[in-house]
């Protein structure tokens, strides 16, 4: 699971847009992952190292604090080659342009080896 999750100021501004059906916004349904341990900042547009790998991920509602105040979105990657996981994003979109949402770094990192698998969970919780 990433930690220190920070919701964008871009991601904010998509989701005020799909809170009010205010023009053609996107949902966050995609995570990407990559190797900076940069801390997370809402003026963030892109993961802030190389991104390895973007897919459609698992989309639901989790309990924190008050009833499905936490959207979680997660993913079962199969790792290519030899690579560190340090971040995790979630995304609106594979193409250009698109959004980030929201970015958490790893707490460690993780060192991962051709054909394991990782999961990445990230959870955005609102208020």
């Amino acid at each position: 699971m990433a930690h220190s999750v920070t919701i964008t100021n871009v991601g904010r501004a998509e989701i005020c847009g799909l809170a009010g059906n205010v023009d053609s916004r996107t949902a966050f349904t995609y995570l990407a992952y990559g190797d900076s341990s940069t801390s997370p900042s809402a003026i963030q547009t892109a993961l802030q190292g190389t991104e390895s790998q973007r897919a459609a991920a698992t989309v639901s509602l989790v309990t924190r604090t008050t009833s499905n105040d936490t959207l979680r979105l997660s993913k079962t990657f199969t790792i290519s080659s030899s690579e560190t996981v340090a971040e995790c994003g979630a995304f609106n979109g594979t193409g250009t342009p698109n959004v980030m949402g929201a970015r958490g770094v790893l707490s460690p990192t993780r060192s991962l080896l051709a054909n394991d698998t990782w999961t990445c969970i990230l959870d955005i919780k609102f208020g």
